[in-house]
């Protein structure tokens, strides 16, 4: 399950956007979208939208490590809390490199959800949830 949940999200990420222009476009409601005030309009839309699904899977995964952890007897880390810490790592990646992209088109309306995506990147660092370079990776997308 937590492959094709991230699945979904890396596909919401790619739609977000030219969903949200395509309404904007169809019911006139920001002009037409040509104007940079319009386009940073409908990435800051599209960033409240990505931000709180990001943060309800989240949620979910982290709520399903710590279950897995209580039920666990013995010393190893069941398979279903590696899976989800190794989801929550993913998905911070998509959007990271989502939001470096949404960066160059409007940086205000990230910013916010930017600093959340690198307080959640100081949890996954020290959980060691992925290995050195991929949390490197991420925050260079996150500084971008």
């Amino acid at each position: 399950p937590w492959a094709f949940r991230l699945q979904l999200f890396a596909m919401l990420l790619e739609e977000a956007v030219p969903t949200l222009v395509a309404r904007a476009r169809r019911g006139g409601g920001n002009g037409g979208c040509g104007e940079a005030a319009d386009v940073s309009a409908v990435v800051a839309r599209a960033a409240e939208r990505v931000g709180a699904l990001w943060r309800s899977d989240m949620e979910m995964a982290s709520r399903a490590t710590e279950e897995a952890r209580s039920a666990a007897q013995g010393d190893a880390e069941p398979a279903a809390a590696r899976f989800a810490r190794r989801f929550r790592a993913h998905a911070l990646m998509e959007l990271a490199a989502w939001l470096r992209v949404m960066r160059g088109r409007c940086e205000a309306g990230v910013e916010a959800l930017v600093q959340e995506a690198l307080g959640a990147l100081e949890g996954l660092k020290a959980e060691a949830a992925a290995a050195p370079a991929v949390l490197r990776l991420i925050k260079l997308d996150l500084d971008a």
